[in-house]
């Protein structure tokens, strides 16, 4: 399926050589004239498309950078800015729009479609980037909702639990626990059940044991009894959990103290709620993304949750009892280090640390660790870790493509600017092939062309924005070279001018003299073709709202000519063009009229006044008379 490439530019020229070469690569195009126009059709969903290449210079409307910055607002279609800029300011100001890329105009149909590539790719990694970075936050704020909602569970209700492991040594104790079996002062993570209470009978011990065969065994009504000769009563439910690879890592014990009294107890056995809420947070511990452990004030790990295995290769079991820094990368070790100086300052700090680990197998991966103090002054620190080594080689993929975007815009900076531009299109406008035109005639229309460009810019530093250009000299030399060019052996071509004396913008002065061009151009061929001798008139008369611009010649009618009907058109779409050289040129002079938002017509003296010749008559609102944008 071809993808689809909205091409915002405003010289009709070199929008139709850019739509034939974006065509020609396999690429559906639609063309805006305007940034008002773009930003219409793609903020009111007008029309569906992959990617923008956009100017930068547009005509008196927005220009490329704040259509762009407006179209950014409304939807994340790609941008890619087209244009004979190479000023840094202007590099700058697409940089700060956060574009795809910048490309010089005329650097070849290689580069412009290799940078549209290009800026598809990167368009694709940076949609992938977010989507990932998007879902890694919607799991970890579940993951933290159900941590923090399992531990209010677990702490606040009246049944306590205690995890321990095959070898009966405590993994995890509810303060509840502690307060039941009167070790509120005790340390107990880490020790082994059966030291902290060398009290508890074989029966119990042997149950242990049957548990971790695999046995679920609970009591409504039991008994405790202390050194000291005191006894509480319990009811207690003991069943085994369970690592990810489904062997048994040990048992956990839910309990809870009775009244003294049997009569007294109105409670419900082992069928309680709160067991199923524990089950659930155990799986979320095992099977979660993220790894959870506690290091006491000594860096020593005094938890692991059973996941770490799955990105690091060790066990739970390998990893308590170890220092922290046994995971890491030696080079990293200083990032920790300052992130740990930081939480004990602080107690808790909104910033993570990024740094690598390395796995059993000796593969380095990248982890993200985010955590706070504790309450216990033997367990310092709890944390949350994150394995992010996919993030980090999908962010060094992004940097290999923008280096890459880079690369070729460097490459692009020596290129040459707009006015070379429009030159290129010129000549690619004939080099379309055309049987009734022969090789002679090509060259000479390319050649005009190219001496109106000529007159502009020999009139004009195009590096010094804000001058101007004395139109009636420069449409004057426009027509004589144009008259030269085409003039045959001995031929006599008289050229009037009376163009009144007013400075107008470079750009308005490059659209007049195309205009100017290609009217001489068609008497010369149309008029005079056949070496007659006869007369070029150009007049512009200034009117306090509009220029009007008349190119009047004395040569045959128009039926002789074999052109259109002469009519008054003010855009491409309104003309009737039969395919033939004259009937282009209107066609190219109504474009270029359209640009400065003016009107034409072509008119047949014969039919109006009985006298013979042709007349071209253009009319523009006042040009400005600056050159900066």
């Amino acid at each position: 399926m071809s993808r689809t490439i909205m091409l915002v530019e405003d010289e009709p020229i070199q929008a139709i050589v850019q739509q034939q070469i974006l065509a020609q690569a396999g690429f559906e195009v639609v063309h805006a004239t305007t940034g008002e126009d773009a930003v219409k059709q793609i903020c009111h969903r007008e029309t569906d498309v992959d990617l923008l290449l956009m100017d930068i210079d547009l005509g008196a409307g927005i220009d490329g950078t704040e259509a762009a910055r407006r179209i950014q607002e409304c939807s994340q279609v790609p941008i890619l800015f087209l244009s004979s800029h190479t000023e840094p300011e202007y590099v700058e100001r697409t940089q700060k729009i956060g574009s795809y890329g910048y490309v010089v105009k005329n650097s070849g149909d290689v580069v412009l479609i290799a940078s549209i590539n290009m800026a598809f790719r990167l368009h694709a990694a940076l949609q992938t980037n977010q989507e990932q970075a998007a879902e890694l936050i919607r799991t970890r704020t579940r993951l933290e909702e159900l941590n923090y909602l399992m531990t209010q569970v677990i702490e606040q209700n009246p049944w306590s639990v205690a995890v321990f492991d095959r070898d009966m040594n405590f993994r995890y104790v509810s303060e509840s626990f502690k307060q039941d079996f009167r070790a509120v002062d005790r340390e107990l993570v880490g020790r082994n059940n059966y030291d902290v209470f060398p009290e508890i009978p074989q029966r119990w011990r042997d149950m242990h044991q049957r548990v971790l065969q695999g046995a679920v065994e609970a009591s409504d009504d039991d008994v405790i009894e202390y050194p000291d000769g005191t006894i509480d009563r319990t009811q207690w439910e003991c069943r085994p959990w369970y690592t990810p690879e489904r062997e048994i890592g040990g048992i956990i014990l839910y309990s809870g103290l009775l009244p003294d009294r049997p009569g007294d107890y109105t409670g419900t056995g082992t069928s309680l709620h709160y067991m199923a809420d524990l089950r659930r947070y155990r799986a979320i511990e095992q099977e979660g993304l993220d790894i959870i452990y506690t290091v006491t004030a000594a860096g020593i790990f005094s938890y692991a949750s059973p996941n770490i295995s799955v990105t690091l290769g060790y066990s739970a079991e390998e990893v308590v009892g170890q220092k922290f820094t046994f995971l890491m990368h030696p080079d990293d070790l200083p990032i920790l280090r300052a992130w740990w100086a930081e939480v004990e300052n602080a107690g808790a700090i909104d910033r993570s640390a990024e740094y690598r680990v390395v796995a059993k197998d000796g593969r380095v991966r990248w982890h993200q660790l985010s955590g706070r103090l504790t309450d216990n002054p033997h367990e310092e620190l709890i944390g949350i870790c994150r394995d992010i080594t996919e993030l980090k080689e999908t962010e060094e993929s992004l940097r290999a493509v923008i280096t890459e975007r880079d690369t070729v815009f460097r490459e692009l900076k020596h290129r040459t600017r707009n006015s070379l531009s429009v030159i290129s299109s010129l000549l690619s406008l004939e080099s379309i092939p055309d049987a009734q035109t022969s090789a002679s005639d090509t060259i000479a229309r390319a050649r005009s062309r190219v001496r109106a460009i000529l007159a502009i810019y020999e009139k004009l530093d195009l590096r010094s924005p804000g001058l101007t250009v004395a139109l009636a000299g420069t449409l004057e030399d426009i027509a004589k070279k144009t008259i030269d060019v085409f003039r045959h052996d001995g031929q006599q071509i008289v050229l009037e001018c009376d163009v009144p004396a007013m400075e107008v913008d470079s750009r308005t002065a490059a659209t007049l003299g195309l205009i100017v061009n290609e009217a001489v151009t068609n008497s010369m061929k149309h008029a005079f073709g056949t070496g007659r001798e006869g007369q070029v008139v150009l007049l512009g008369v200034n009117y306090p709202e509009a220029l009007c611009l008349t190119i009047e010649d004395n040569g045959g009618t128009l039926d002789e000519r074999g052109v259109t009907d002469a009519k008054s058109v003010s855009t491409t779409s309104e003309l009737d063009n039969r395919g033939d050289a004259h009937g282009f040129g209107q066609q190219l002079i109504s474009d270029l009229a359209a640009q400065l938002e003016g009107s034409v017509s072509f008119t047949d003296k014969t039919r109006d006044s009985g006298m013979t010749g042709y007349v071209v008559t253009v009319t523009v609102p006042h040009p400005p008379a600056s050159d900066a944008r």
